[in-house]
């Protein structure tokens, strides 16, 4: 195989439900003219992938200049395990190997965000509203529910928001991280890891872990002793109050230096703005509570907004355990930059 796809094209297919991607006709043979200028002509058939396709050739001799196909040549040895072929017999670049080759053309806070995506249980993809009738067709029926799930608003309409499992592991791309030494994009792929501090749900919950857990002079909060995605097992009262037997926090601080244990809940408006939802939270949030944890709700406005963007932060570090500091004038620089790249339009990722 002298070619495939990679880059923000491959992370397009990645993030793509698969009962979408089955609704379009194949893929032209982006390795002949004929397919490149059915590409040209038909970009809209191809779904959400947009062009130009972005294509990863071996060798200098298959470097073709074309509109609706852009080459990038990789001339060291490939990885182990680059390339696979998914279910619609595309060839395209494996997550981690999508990741690196996207690491030369996006930032850093970028390339960790899609890292989130990946390994996190959600992906964020807006389907055409003719797909959409689709999809709303087969609701609720057997097919829709062995693929990945699309969340819908207090409303019943579908939203960019889908749940499936994780393509990679936490784990997996710290290792990966480690042995790429000498590859081009490898640094910046291992600044984009360290900023990984677990699996995610949201990208409201990714958001939040950046912002709260990079470092101060990369413009985070340097709250780093927390764990994405904990689970609590619940006692016998608290289940009697949740009515189940175990929670996962998006956010937990175990508490130190005689801070309380404290569940950081990211509250998305598409996943807790209903009533039952709402009923849902509360009945948690006090079986938590009646066991020592404490229970925080952060939003995207208190996050955006710079003011109540520190009131929240304060907030949370002191009932962790932790004694905020002021930033001086070049850290709060930093943060306001991280925050100009992190709360960007989440589809529009990787473009």
């Amino acid at each position: 195989m002298h070619e495939f796809i990679c880059g923000v094209s491959a992370f397009r297919l990645l993030r793509t439900p698969p009962q979408i991607l089955a609704l379009y006709p194949p893929l032209p043979d982006i390795s002949t003219r004929v397919g490149k200028l059915a590409i040209a002509r038909n970009p809209e058939a191809l779904g959400g992938l947009g062009i130009p396709i972005h294509v990863l050739v071996t060798q200098r001799k298959y470097l073709r200049y074309s509109s609706s196909v852009k080459m990038h040549l990789w001339s060291q040895e490939l990885p182990l395990g680059s390339l696979f072929e998914n279910d619609l017999e595309i060839t395209l670049s494996s997550p981690l190997f999508t990741l690196l080759t996207m690491a030369p053309h996006v930032s850093v806070t970028h390339l960790a965000m899609a890292m989130y995506e990946l390994c996190g249980s959600f992906s964020v993809y807006r389907p055409a509203p003719e797909t959409q009738d689709r999809l709303d067709a087969i609701r609720n029926t057997r097919l829709s529910r062995v693929m990945w799930q699309q969340v819908r608003d207090a409303h019943g309409n579908g939203t960019s928001l889908w749940k499936r499992p994780p393509l990679i592991t936490v784990h997996e791309l710290q290792h990966y991280a480690e042995h790429i030494n000498g590859l081009r994009g490898s640094k910046q792929f291992r600044q984009a890891a360290q900023m990984v501090t677990g699996q995610t749900a949201s990208p409201l919950e990714a958001q939040a872990s950046m912002l709260l857990g990079a470092s101060r002079r990369l413009g985070g909060a340097g709250l780093t002793s927390f764990e994405n995605n904990h689970l609590v097992r619940l006692g016998r009262k608290a289940r009697r109050l949740a009515g189940r037997q175990h929670c996962y926090c998006d956010l937990f601080f175990p508490g130190c230096k005689g801070g309380q244990a404290l569940d950081v809940e990211c509250h998305g408006h598409l996943a807790h703005d209903s009533a039952e939802q709402g009923g849902l939270d509360a009945n948690r949030t006090l079986a938590l509570q009646s066991m020592g944890i404490d229970v925080i709700f952060l939003t995207y406005e208190q996050l955006v907004d710079e003011e109540r963007r520190h009131a929240a932060i304060d907030h949370i570090a002191r009932r962790a355990g932790f004694r905020p500091r002021p930033k001086t004038e070049a850290l709060m620089q930093k943060e306001r930059a991280l925050c100009e790249e992190l709360f960007i339009d989440w589809e529009a990722l990787g473009s």
